[in-house]
C-alpha cells in the first residue's frame, strides 16, 4: 500500500509514500492499518488545481483506536460541500450499474437522490456482479470516502464515492418487482430533463432496427422515433 487515508481533528488527507523515501512499502503496510494512531513526517504540496496533496518519508506508529464513525450527508449537501475527503454515510436510489470500460476491474454506481448524483466506484476484480444490477431501482445505503478524482491527463472531474467493500451496501427500499412499472419515453414527446432526474428509470416498446457492437440496440418505437439502446 503506497496512500492511505489519514485523519486529525481538523480533517482528513490522503498521504502518498515519498517514492526517494526508504521507508519499505512492506513495514508501511504493517503501521498503516485502519485504526492504526500514527506519527508521520514528511510534506504537503499543491496540485494544478491547488488541492493539497501529502507526501510521507517516515511513518511510527503510536497506537490503535476504533475508527470514528462515518457523517450522515445528503447527496445534495455532499455536492456543496468544501470538507473534501471525508468519511460518510448517504443514500439514494440506485439508476443504474455499469462496468469500467477503461478499467475492467471496477463497476459504476450511479447514485441519484432529489437531483443531485454521484458515482460510486466498487472493486469487482474483473468478475460478474449480477448482485449489484440487481440493486438497479433500489434505495441503498453506502458507507465510503468522497473524494476529488482526475483523468489520466489529471483532469479534475468532480467528486466520487468510493467504498471499501460492497459489504457496505445497505438496500433501505428493495427494487420494484415490475420493472416495466416507470415512465414510457415512448409517448411521442419523450422526457423532459426534471423527468429524468425525478424517474432513476424508463421504458419503451417498438421494433429492433439494427443491433451494433457491445450490444447496442436501435429501436423504433410506435411514433416513428429512433432510438440508441446501450
Amino acid at each position: 500500500r503506497t496512500s492511505f487515508l489519514f485523519s486529525d481533528s481538523t480533517g482528513m488527507i490522503f498521504l502518498s509514500r515519498n517514492e526517494s523515501s526508504r521507508s519499505r512499502t512492506n513495514a508501511d503496510d504493517r503501521l498503516t492499518r485502519p485504526g492504526s494512531i500514527v506519527r508521520i513526517a514528511g510534506r504537503i504540496l499543491l496540485n494544478n488545481h491547488k488541492f493539497p496533496r501529502a507526501y510521507y518519508d517516515d511513518i511510527q506508529l503510536v497506537g490503535n483506536q476504533p475508527i470514528p464513525p462515518a457523517r450522515f450527508v445528503s447527496l445534495h449537501d455532499l455536492r456543496n460541500t468544501s470538507t473534501i475527503p471525508m468519511l460518510i454515510q448517504t443514500k439514494g436510489v440506485v439508476r443504474d450499474v455499469f462496468r469500467d470500460e477503461i478499467d475492467p476491474l471496477w463497476h459504476f454506481i450511479i447514485l441519484t437522490d432529489e437531483g443531485s448524483t454521484f458515482y460510486v466506484p466498487v472493486f469487482t476484480n474483473g468478475e460478474p456482479s449480477p448482485s449489484l444490477y440487481a440493486l438497479i431501482g433500489a434505495e441503498i445505503s453506502v458507507t465510503g470516502i468522497c473524494d476529488r478524482t482526475f483523468n489520466s491527463a489529471r483532469e479534475y472531474q468532480g467528486l466520487n464515492i468510493f467504498i471499501q467493500d460492497p459489504s457496505t451496501i445497505r438496500v433501505l427500499k428493495k427494487a420494484p418487482d415490475d420493472l416495466f412499472n416507470v415512465p414510457s419515453i415512448g409517448n411521442g414527446q419523450g422526457l423532459t430533463q426534471d423527468d429524468i432526474f425525478k424517474s432513476p428509470r424508463c421504458r419503451i416498446s417498438g421494433h429492433v432496427l439494427a443491433v451494433r457492437e457491445r450490444g447496442q440496440i436501435v429501436m423504433q418505437d410506435e411514433f416513428e422515433k429512433l432510438h440508441n439502446i446501450e
